[in-house]
């Protein structure tokens, strides 16, 4: 989904590009006629309507790049969706298995048993902590000795829950590591995504008040006024907003 504050600076973009292009002959023609009388010997007039509607053309340059950026960004977030998802499926087979283990530990064995196979503090349900939480306990666990049951006849086949966690254990090491190199990634599309967003504003700015000063100067101040709110747009663009703090990637 394109960003609003993108789309924000492609509609300033189309308002002084039609600004430029619908005006820029009229408004040539009034500055050549007011500073005419001033030129001196060897001097010509400069060309007022090219310098316009090339500013336009700068702008519309700079917000395609703006928009290239922002589409990059969004591709690079939604390719992170498929790894977060297996990480989180991962932690939660995991912390299930875990929760598991360690009542059947504690009701069968008891809670010293418990504490030998890994289980000395809650259950993290942060998955890098829950990592290396269950890390430790499938080295405990395969080492563990298991005494009399308290129930007579029951039975807790370490080996199997061993063989379970370690299997979602690979996946969620994995999904860990394509997630951080998802953020990387993401973080490096923001960068692009920030300083074309600023170079973007910067000349939306200078273009609008080039703009408005040519329209003031050669009497068009009702057209001069109309600009005027874009070049103060394009700048209160540029303070962080609420957009900014759910466009970063997070972990």
């Amino acid at each position: 989904m394109a960003s609003k504050l993108v789309i924000q600076q492609q509609k300033i973009t189309t308002a002084l590009q039609s600004a430029a292009d619908t005006h820029a002959e009229s408004a040539a023609v009034a500055v050549e006629k007011l500073l005419a009388p001033h030129l001196q010997k060897g001097e010509k007039m400069p060309d007022v309507a090219l310098l316009l509607k090339l500013s336009g053309r700068l702008l519309e340059e700079s917000t395609r790049k703006l928009v290239e950026a922002d589409e990059a960004h969004e591709r690079e977030l939604a390719d992170d969706r498929a790894p977060r998802e297996r990480r989180d499926a991962a932690s939660q087979a995991i912390y299930s298995r875990l929760v598991d283990l360690r009542d059947a530990l504690s009701g069968l064995y008891g809670t010293s048993t418990a504490e030998a196979a890994g289980f000395r503090e809650r259950t993290p349900k942060d998955p890098v902590q829950l990592a290396r939480f269950a890390s430790q306990v499938v080295g405990a666990l395969g080492s563990l000795k298991l005494g009399s049951p308290r129930i007579a006849g029951a039975k807790l086949n370490p080996r199997e829950a061993l063989q379970e966690i370690e299997g979602q254990l690979v996946v969620l090491q994995g999904s860990l590591k394509e997630v951080a190199r998802e953020v990387r990634e993401a973080e490096q599309t923001l960068a692009t995504k920030s300083q074309a967003m600023a170079e973007q504003q910067h000349l939306a700015s200078g273009v609008a008040n080039l703009l408005a000063g040519v329209f003031r100067l050669a009497g068009l101040d009702e057209l001069a006024e109309r600009v005027r709110p874009s070049a103060r747009r394009a700048a209160e663009q540029s303070k962080p907003g609420d957009e900014e703090t759910t466009d970063k990637p997070s972990a």
